[in-house]
């Protein structure tokens, strides 16, 4: 059983990328637009503008947040040494001394990592009443149906990304919110997204058609029955007092 991914070749493969979300691949853009989406509403909501927060595998991307707040965290110096604050590092064995006001990790960055290892530095770095915002990949998306990856826990998979075999693990969305809690995190708000998407996938194989099926999501999510198996899920957590 693989318990980990190696930095090494997550970092080689991402020093290759010129554009992380990439217009041409349908599928990831339209992700970076719904996380852009739900992150700028929290901002707007919890008032976070000028918060100080830590972006864990920012790539550079600060997501409606003021740069001069933010606190990048990339394995790619490239992505990163423009900014004003940053460090190369694995997030899983980042060395930060301050307490920040709340920690972004979006991207499925938490699906190529340690999941326990990653919150409970999330934890450490965030002060109390501070926030998380996660994003995940979803082991009960309907890309797994039918397989022995389909609502685990945690399993790794093979799926794609800007037209490449990509592997990554992917977590349910029951494991987050336990672990979540077991590290001093009350969720807040959940919002999932690519719920129909992953079964045109899953039929016909190719990401940029199946990801037009975002469009529905509005829909799916009333459904409960249908709105849990999305591919993907954002999350905003409260660290208790």
């Amino acid at each position: 059983m693989i318990d980990t991914i190696d930095p090494n070749i997550i970092k080689t493969r991402y020093k290759k990328i010129k554009e992380i979300w990439d217009t041409s691949d349908k599928w990831h853009y339209k992700t970076k637009i719904e996380i852009e989406k739900f992150i700028n509403k929290c901002i707007q909501k919890n008032n976070l503008s000028k918060k100080s927060i830590v972006n864990l595998g920012s790539a550079g991307n600060s997501y409606g947040f003021n740069d001069d707040f933010v606190f990048h965290v990339d394995l790619v110096e490239d992505k990163i040494k423009n900014k004003k604050n940053y460090i190369v590092s694995n997030i899983e064995n980042i060395e930060i001394n301050s307490l920040f006001d709340g920690i972004l990790c979006v991207g499925s960055v938490i699906n190529y990592c340690d999941l326990f290892a990653v919150l409970e530095k999330c934890s450490r770095l965030t002060k109390k009443g501070g926030f998380l915002i996660l994003e995940f990949e979803n082991s009960k998306s309907l890309e797994f149906i039918g397989t022995n990856h389909y609502n685990r826990p945690s399993s790794f998979v093979s799926t794609f990304y800007q037209g490449e075999t990509e592997n990554l693990f992917v977590y349910s969305e029951n494991l987050i919110k336990t672990t979540l809690n077991e590290y001093g995190f009350t969720v807040n708000n959940i919002h999932r997204f690519h719920i129909l998407s992953p079964l045109l996938l899953k039929l016909k194989k190719n990401p940029n058609n199946a990801g037009r099926l975002i469009v529905f999501d509005s829909i799916c999510r009333l459904i409960p029955a249908l709105k849990k198996h999305s591919s993907n899920v954002i999350i905003y957590a409260q660290k208790r007092l």
